[in-house]
């Protein structure tokens, strides 16, 4: 089986996985997840770089709210170029996002954010192991993101519990994170 094979049929097990789950042990467990990032950010100075969660994804707007004005973004998506560039998130309010041509939201006015400014990047995935591998949903936005940026650059994967597996198939242009918070655990894989 190719690791292409292999990432695809780890992604309908663990989605699977995740649909079982009930709206209140995610709701349960984002907030664990959010007051857990609060903690480990606490000291950031610069830009904490976000994301807007998608259906079923870990609810960050606990997060993502008590960051604004400290110094958050969150990723614009460029479909045709396959890539995503960080922009300021000024609020979370119904006149500060709009909905992309995907229905994803976006912030209403994309102010962009040097890469140089970002201190720490929050990435969401469907599964990561405990040496920080990651699989994504296939687009590859974040592998191409991720090696842009400073080294110094810290990256914090977040998942349910439930998407943390022992392998994940890896290809060569897979980055793994240096940290992933789970609702019951935290673990540096590098």
């Amino acid at each position: 089986m190719t690791p292409h094979e292999a990432k695809a049929r780890l992604r309908s097990t663990v989605a699977g996985t995740v649909q079982q789950m009930t709206e209140a042990a995610r709701q349960e467990a984002s907030s664990s997840i959010c007051q857990q990032l609060e903690e480990v950010t606490r000291d950031v100075s610069g830009t904490v770089l976000g994301f807007l969660p998608m259906a079923g994804e870990i609810d960050l707007e606990p997060f993502l709210e008590k960051r604004l004005g400290l110094g958050i973004a969150v990723p614009l998506v460029d479909w045709a170029s396959r890539r995503m560039r960080p922009v300021t998130l000024e609020g979370l309010g119904q006149d500060d996002l709009v909905p992309d041509r995907h229905g994803l939201r976006r912030p209403a006015q994309s102010i962009p954010v040097a890469l140089e400014d970002i201190s720490v990047v929050v990435v969401p995935g469907l599964a990561f192991n405990r040496r920080g591998h990651r699989l994504g949903r296939g687009g590859g936005y974040y592998d191409r993101f991720l090696p842009e940026l400073s080294p110094m650059t810290r990256t914090i994967g977040i998942c349910f519990d439930e998407q943390v597996v022992d392998d994940i198939p890896l290809d060569d242009w897979d980055r793994p994170v240096d940290e992933v918070l789970t609702s019951t655990g935290h673990f540096r894989s590098r």
